[in-house]
């Protein structure tokens, strides 16, 4: 039996273009703001802990800075080879799927979500 045209769904769009890797409302650079900021941070922006005294103290060593998802803006702490770009960084947030580098200590390039 053949679906008449109100019961089917909609073509599907292909995977590259449904699924852009950078969308326009991702931050592409990396900001530094002083630790005041903590409570007010963007997508994008990061603390390097070894410039915020208060939040050394209260971070694991292994750590190396704090940073805002550029894409949701979900905190989440970093290393020093990530915070290099040797390492991928993968958003922690349940709802964001953002996985990037950092490119020259300054911007993100954006990686395919496997």
């Amino acid at each position: 039996m053949r679906s008449s045209a109100r019961t089917r769904r909609p073509a599907r769009q292909r995977y590259s273009e449904s699924h852009s890797h950078q969308p326009a409302k991702h931050a592409t650079n990396l900001h530094h703001v002083d630790e005041i900021a903590l409570a007010a941070m963007h997508p994008g922006d990061v603390i390097l802990l070894a410039e915020a005294e208060s939040l050394r103290a209260a971070m694991e060593a292994v750590f190396f800075a704090v940073l805002a998802c550029p894409a949701c803006g979900t905190l989440g702490c970093i290393t020093a080879a990530q915070y290099r770009g040797a390492t991928p960084v993968i958003c922690g947030s349940d709802d964001c799927s953002c996985r990037f580098r950092i490119d020259s200590k300054t911007h993100f390039v954006y990686l395919p979500v496997n």
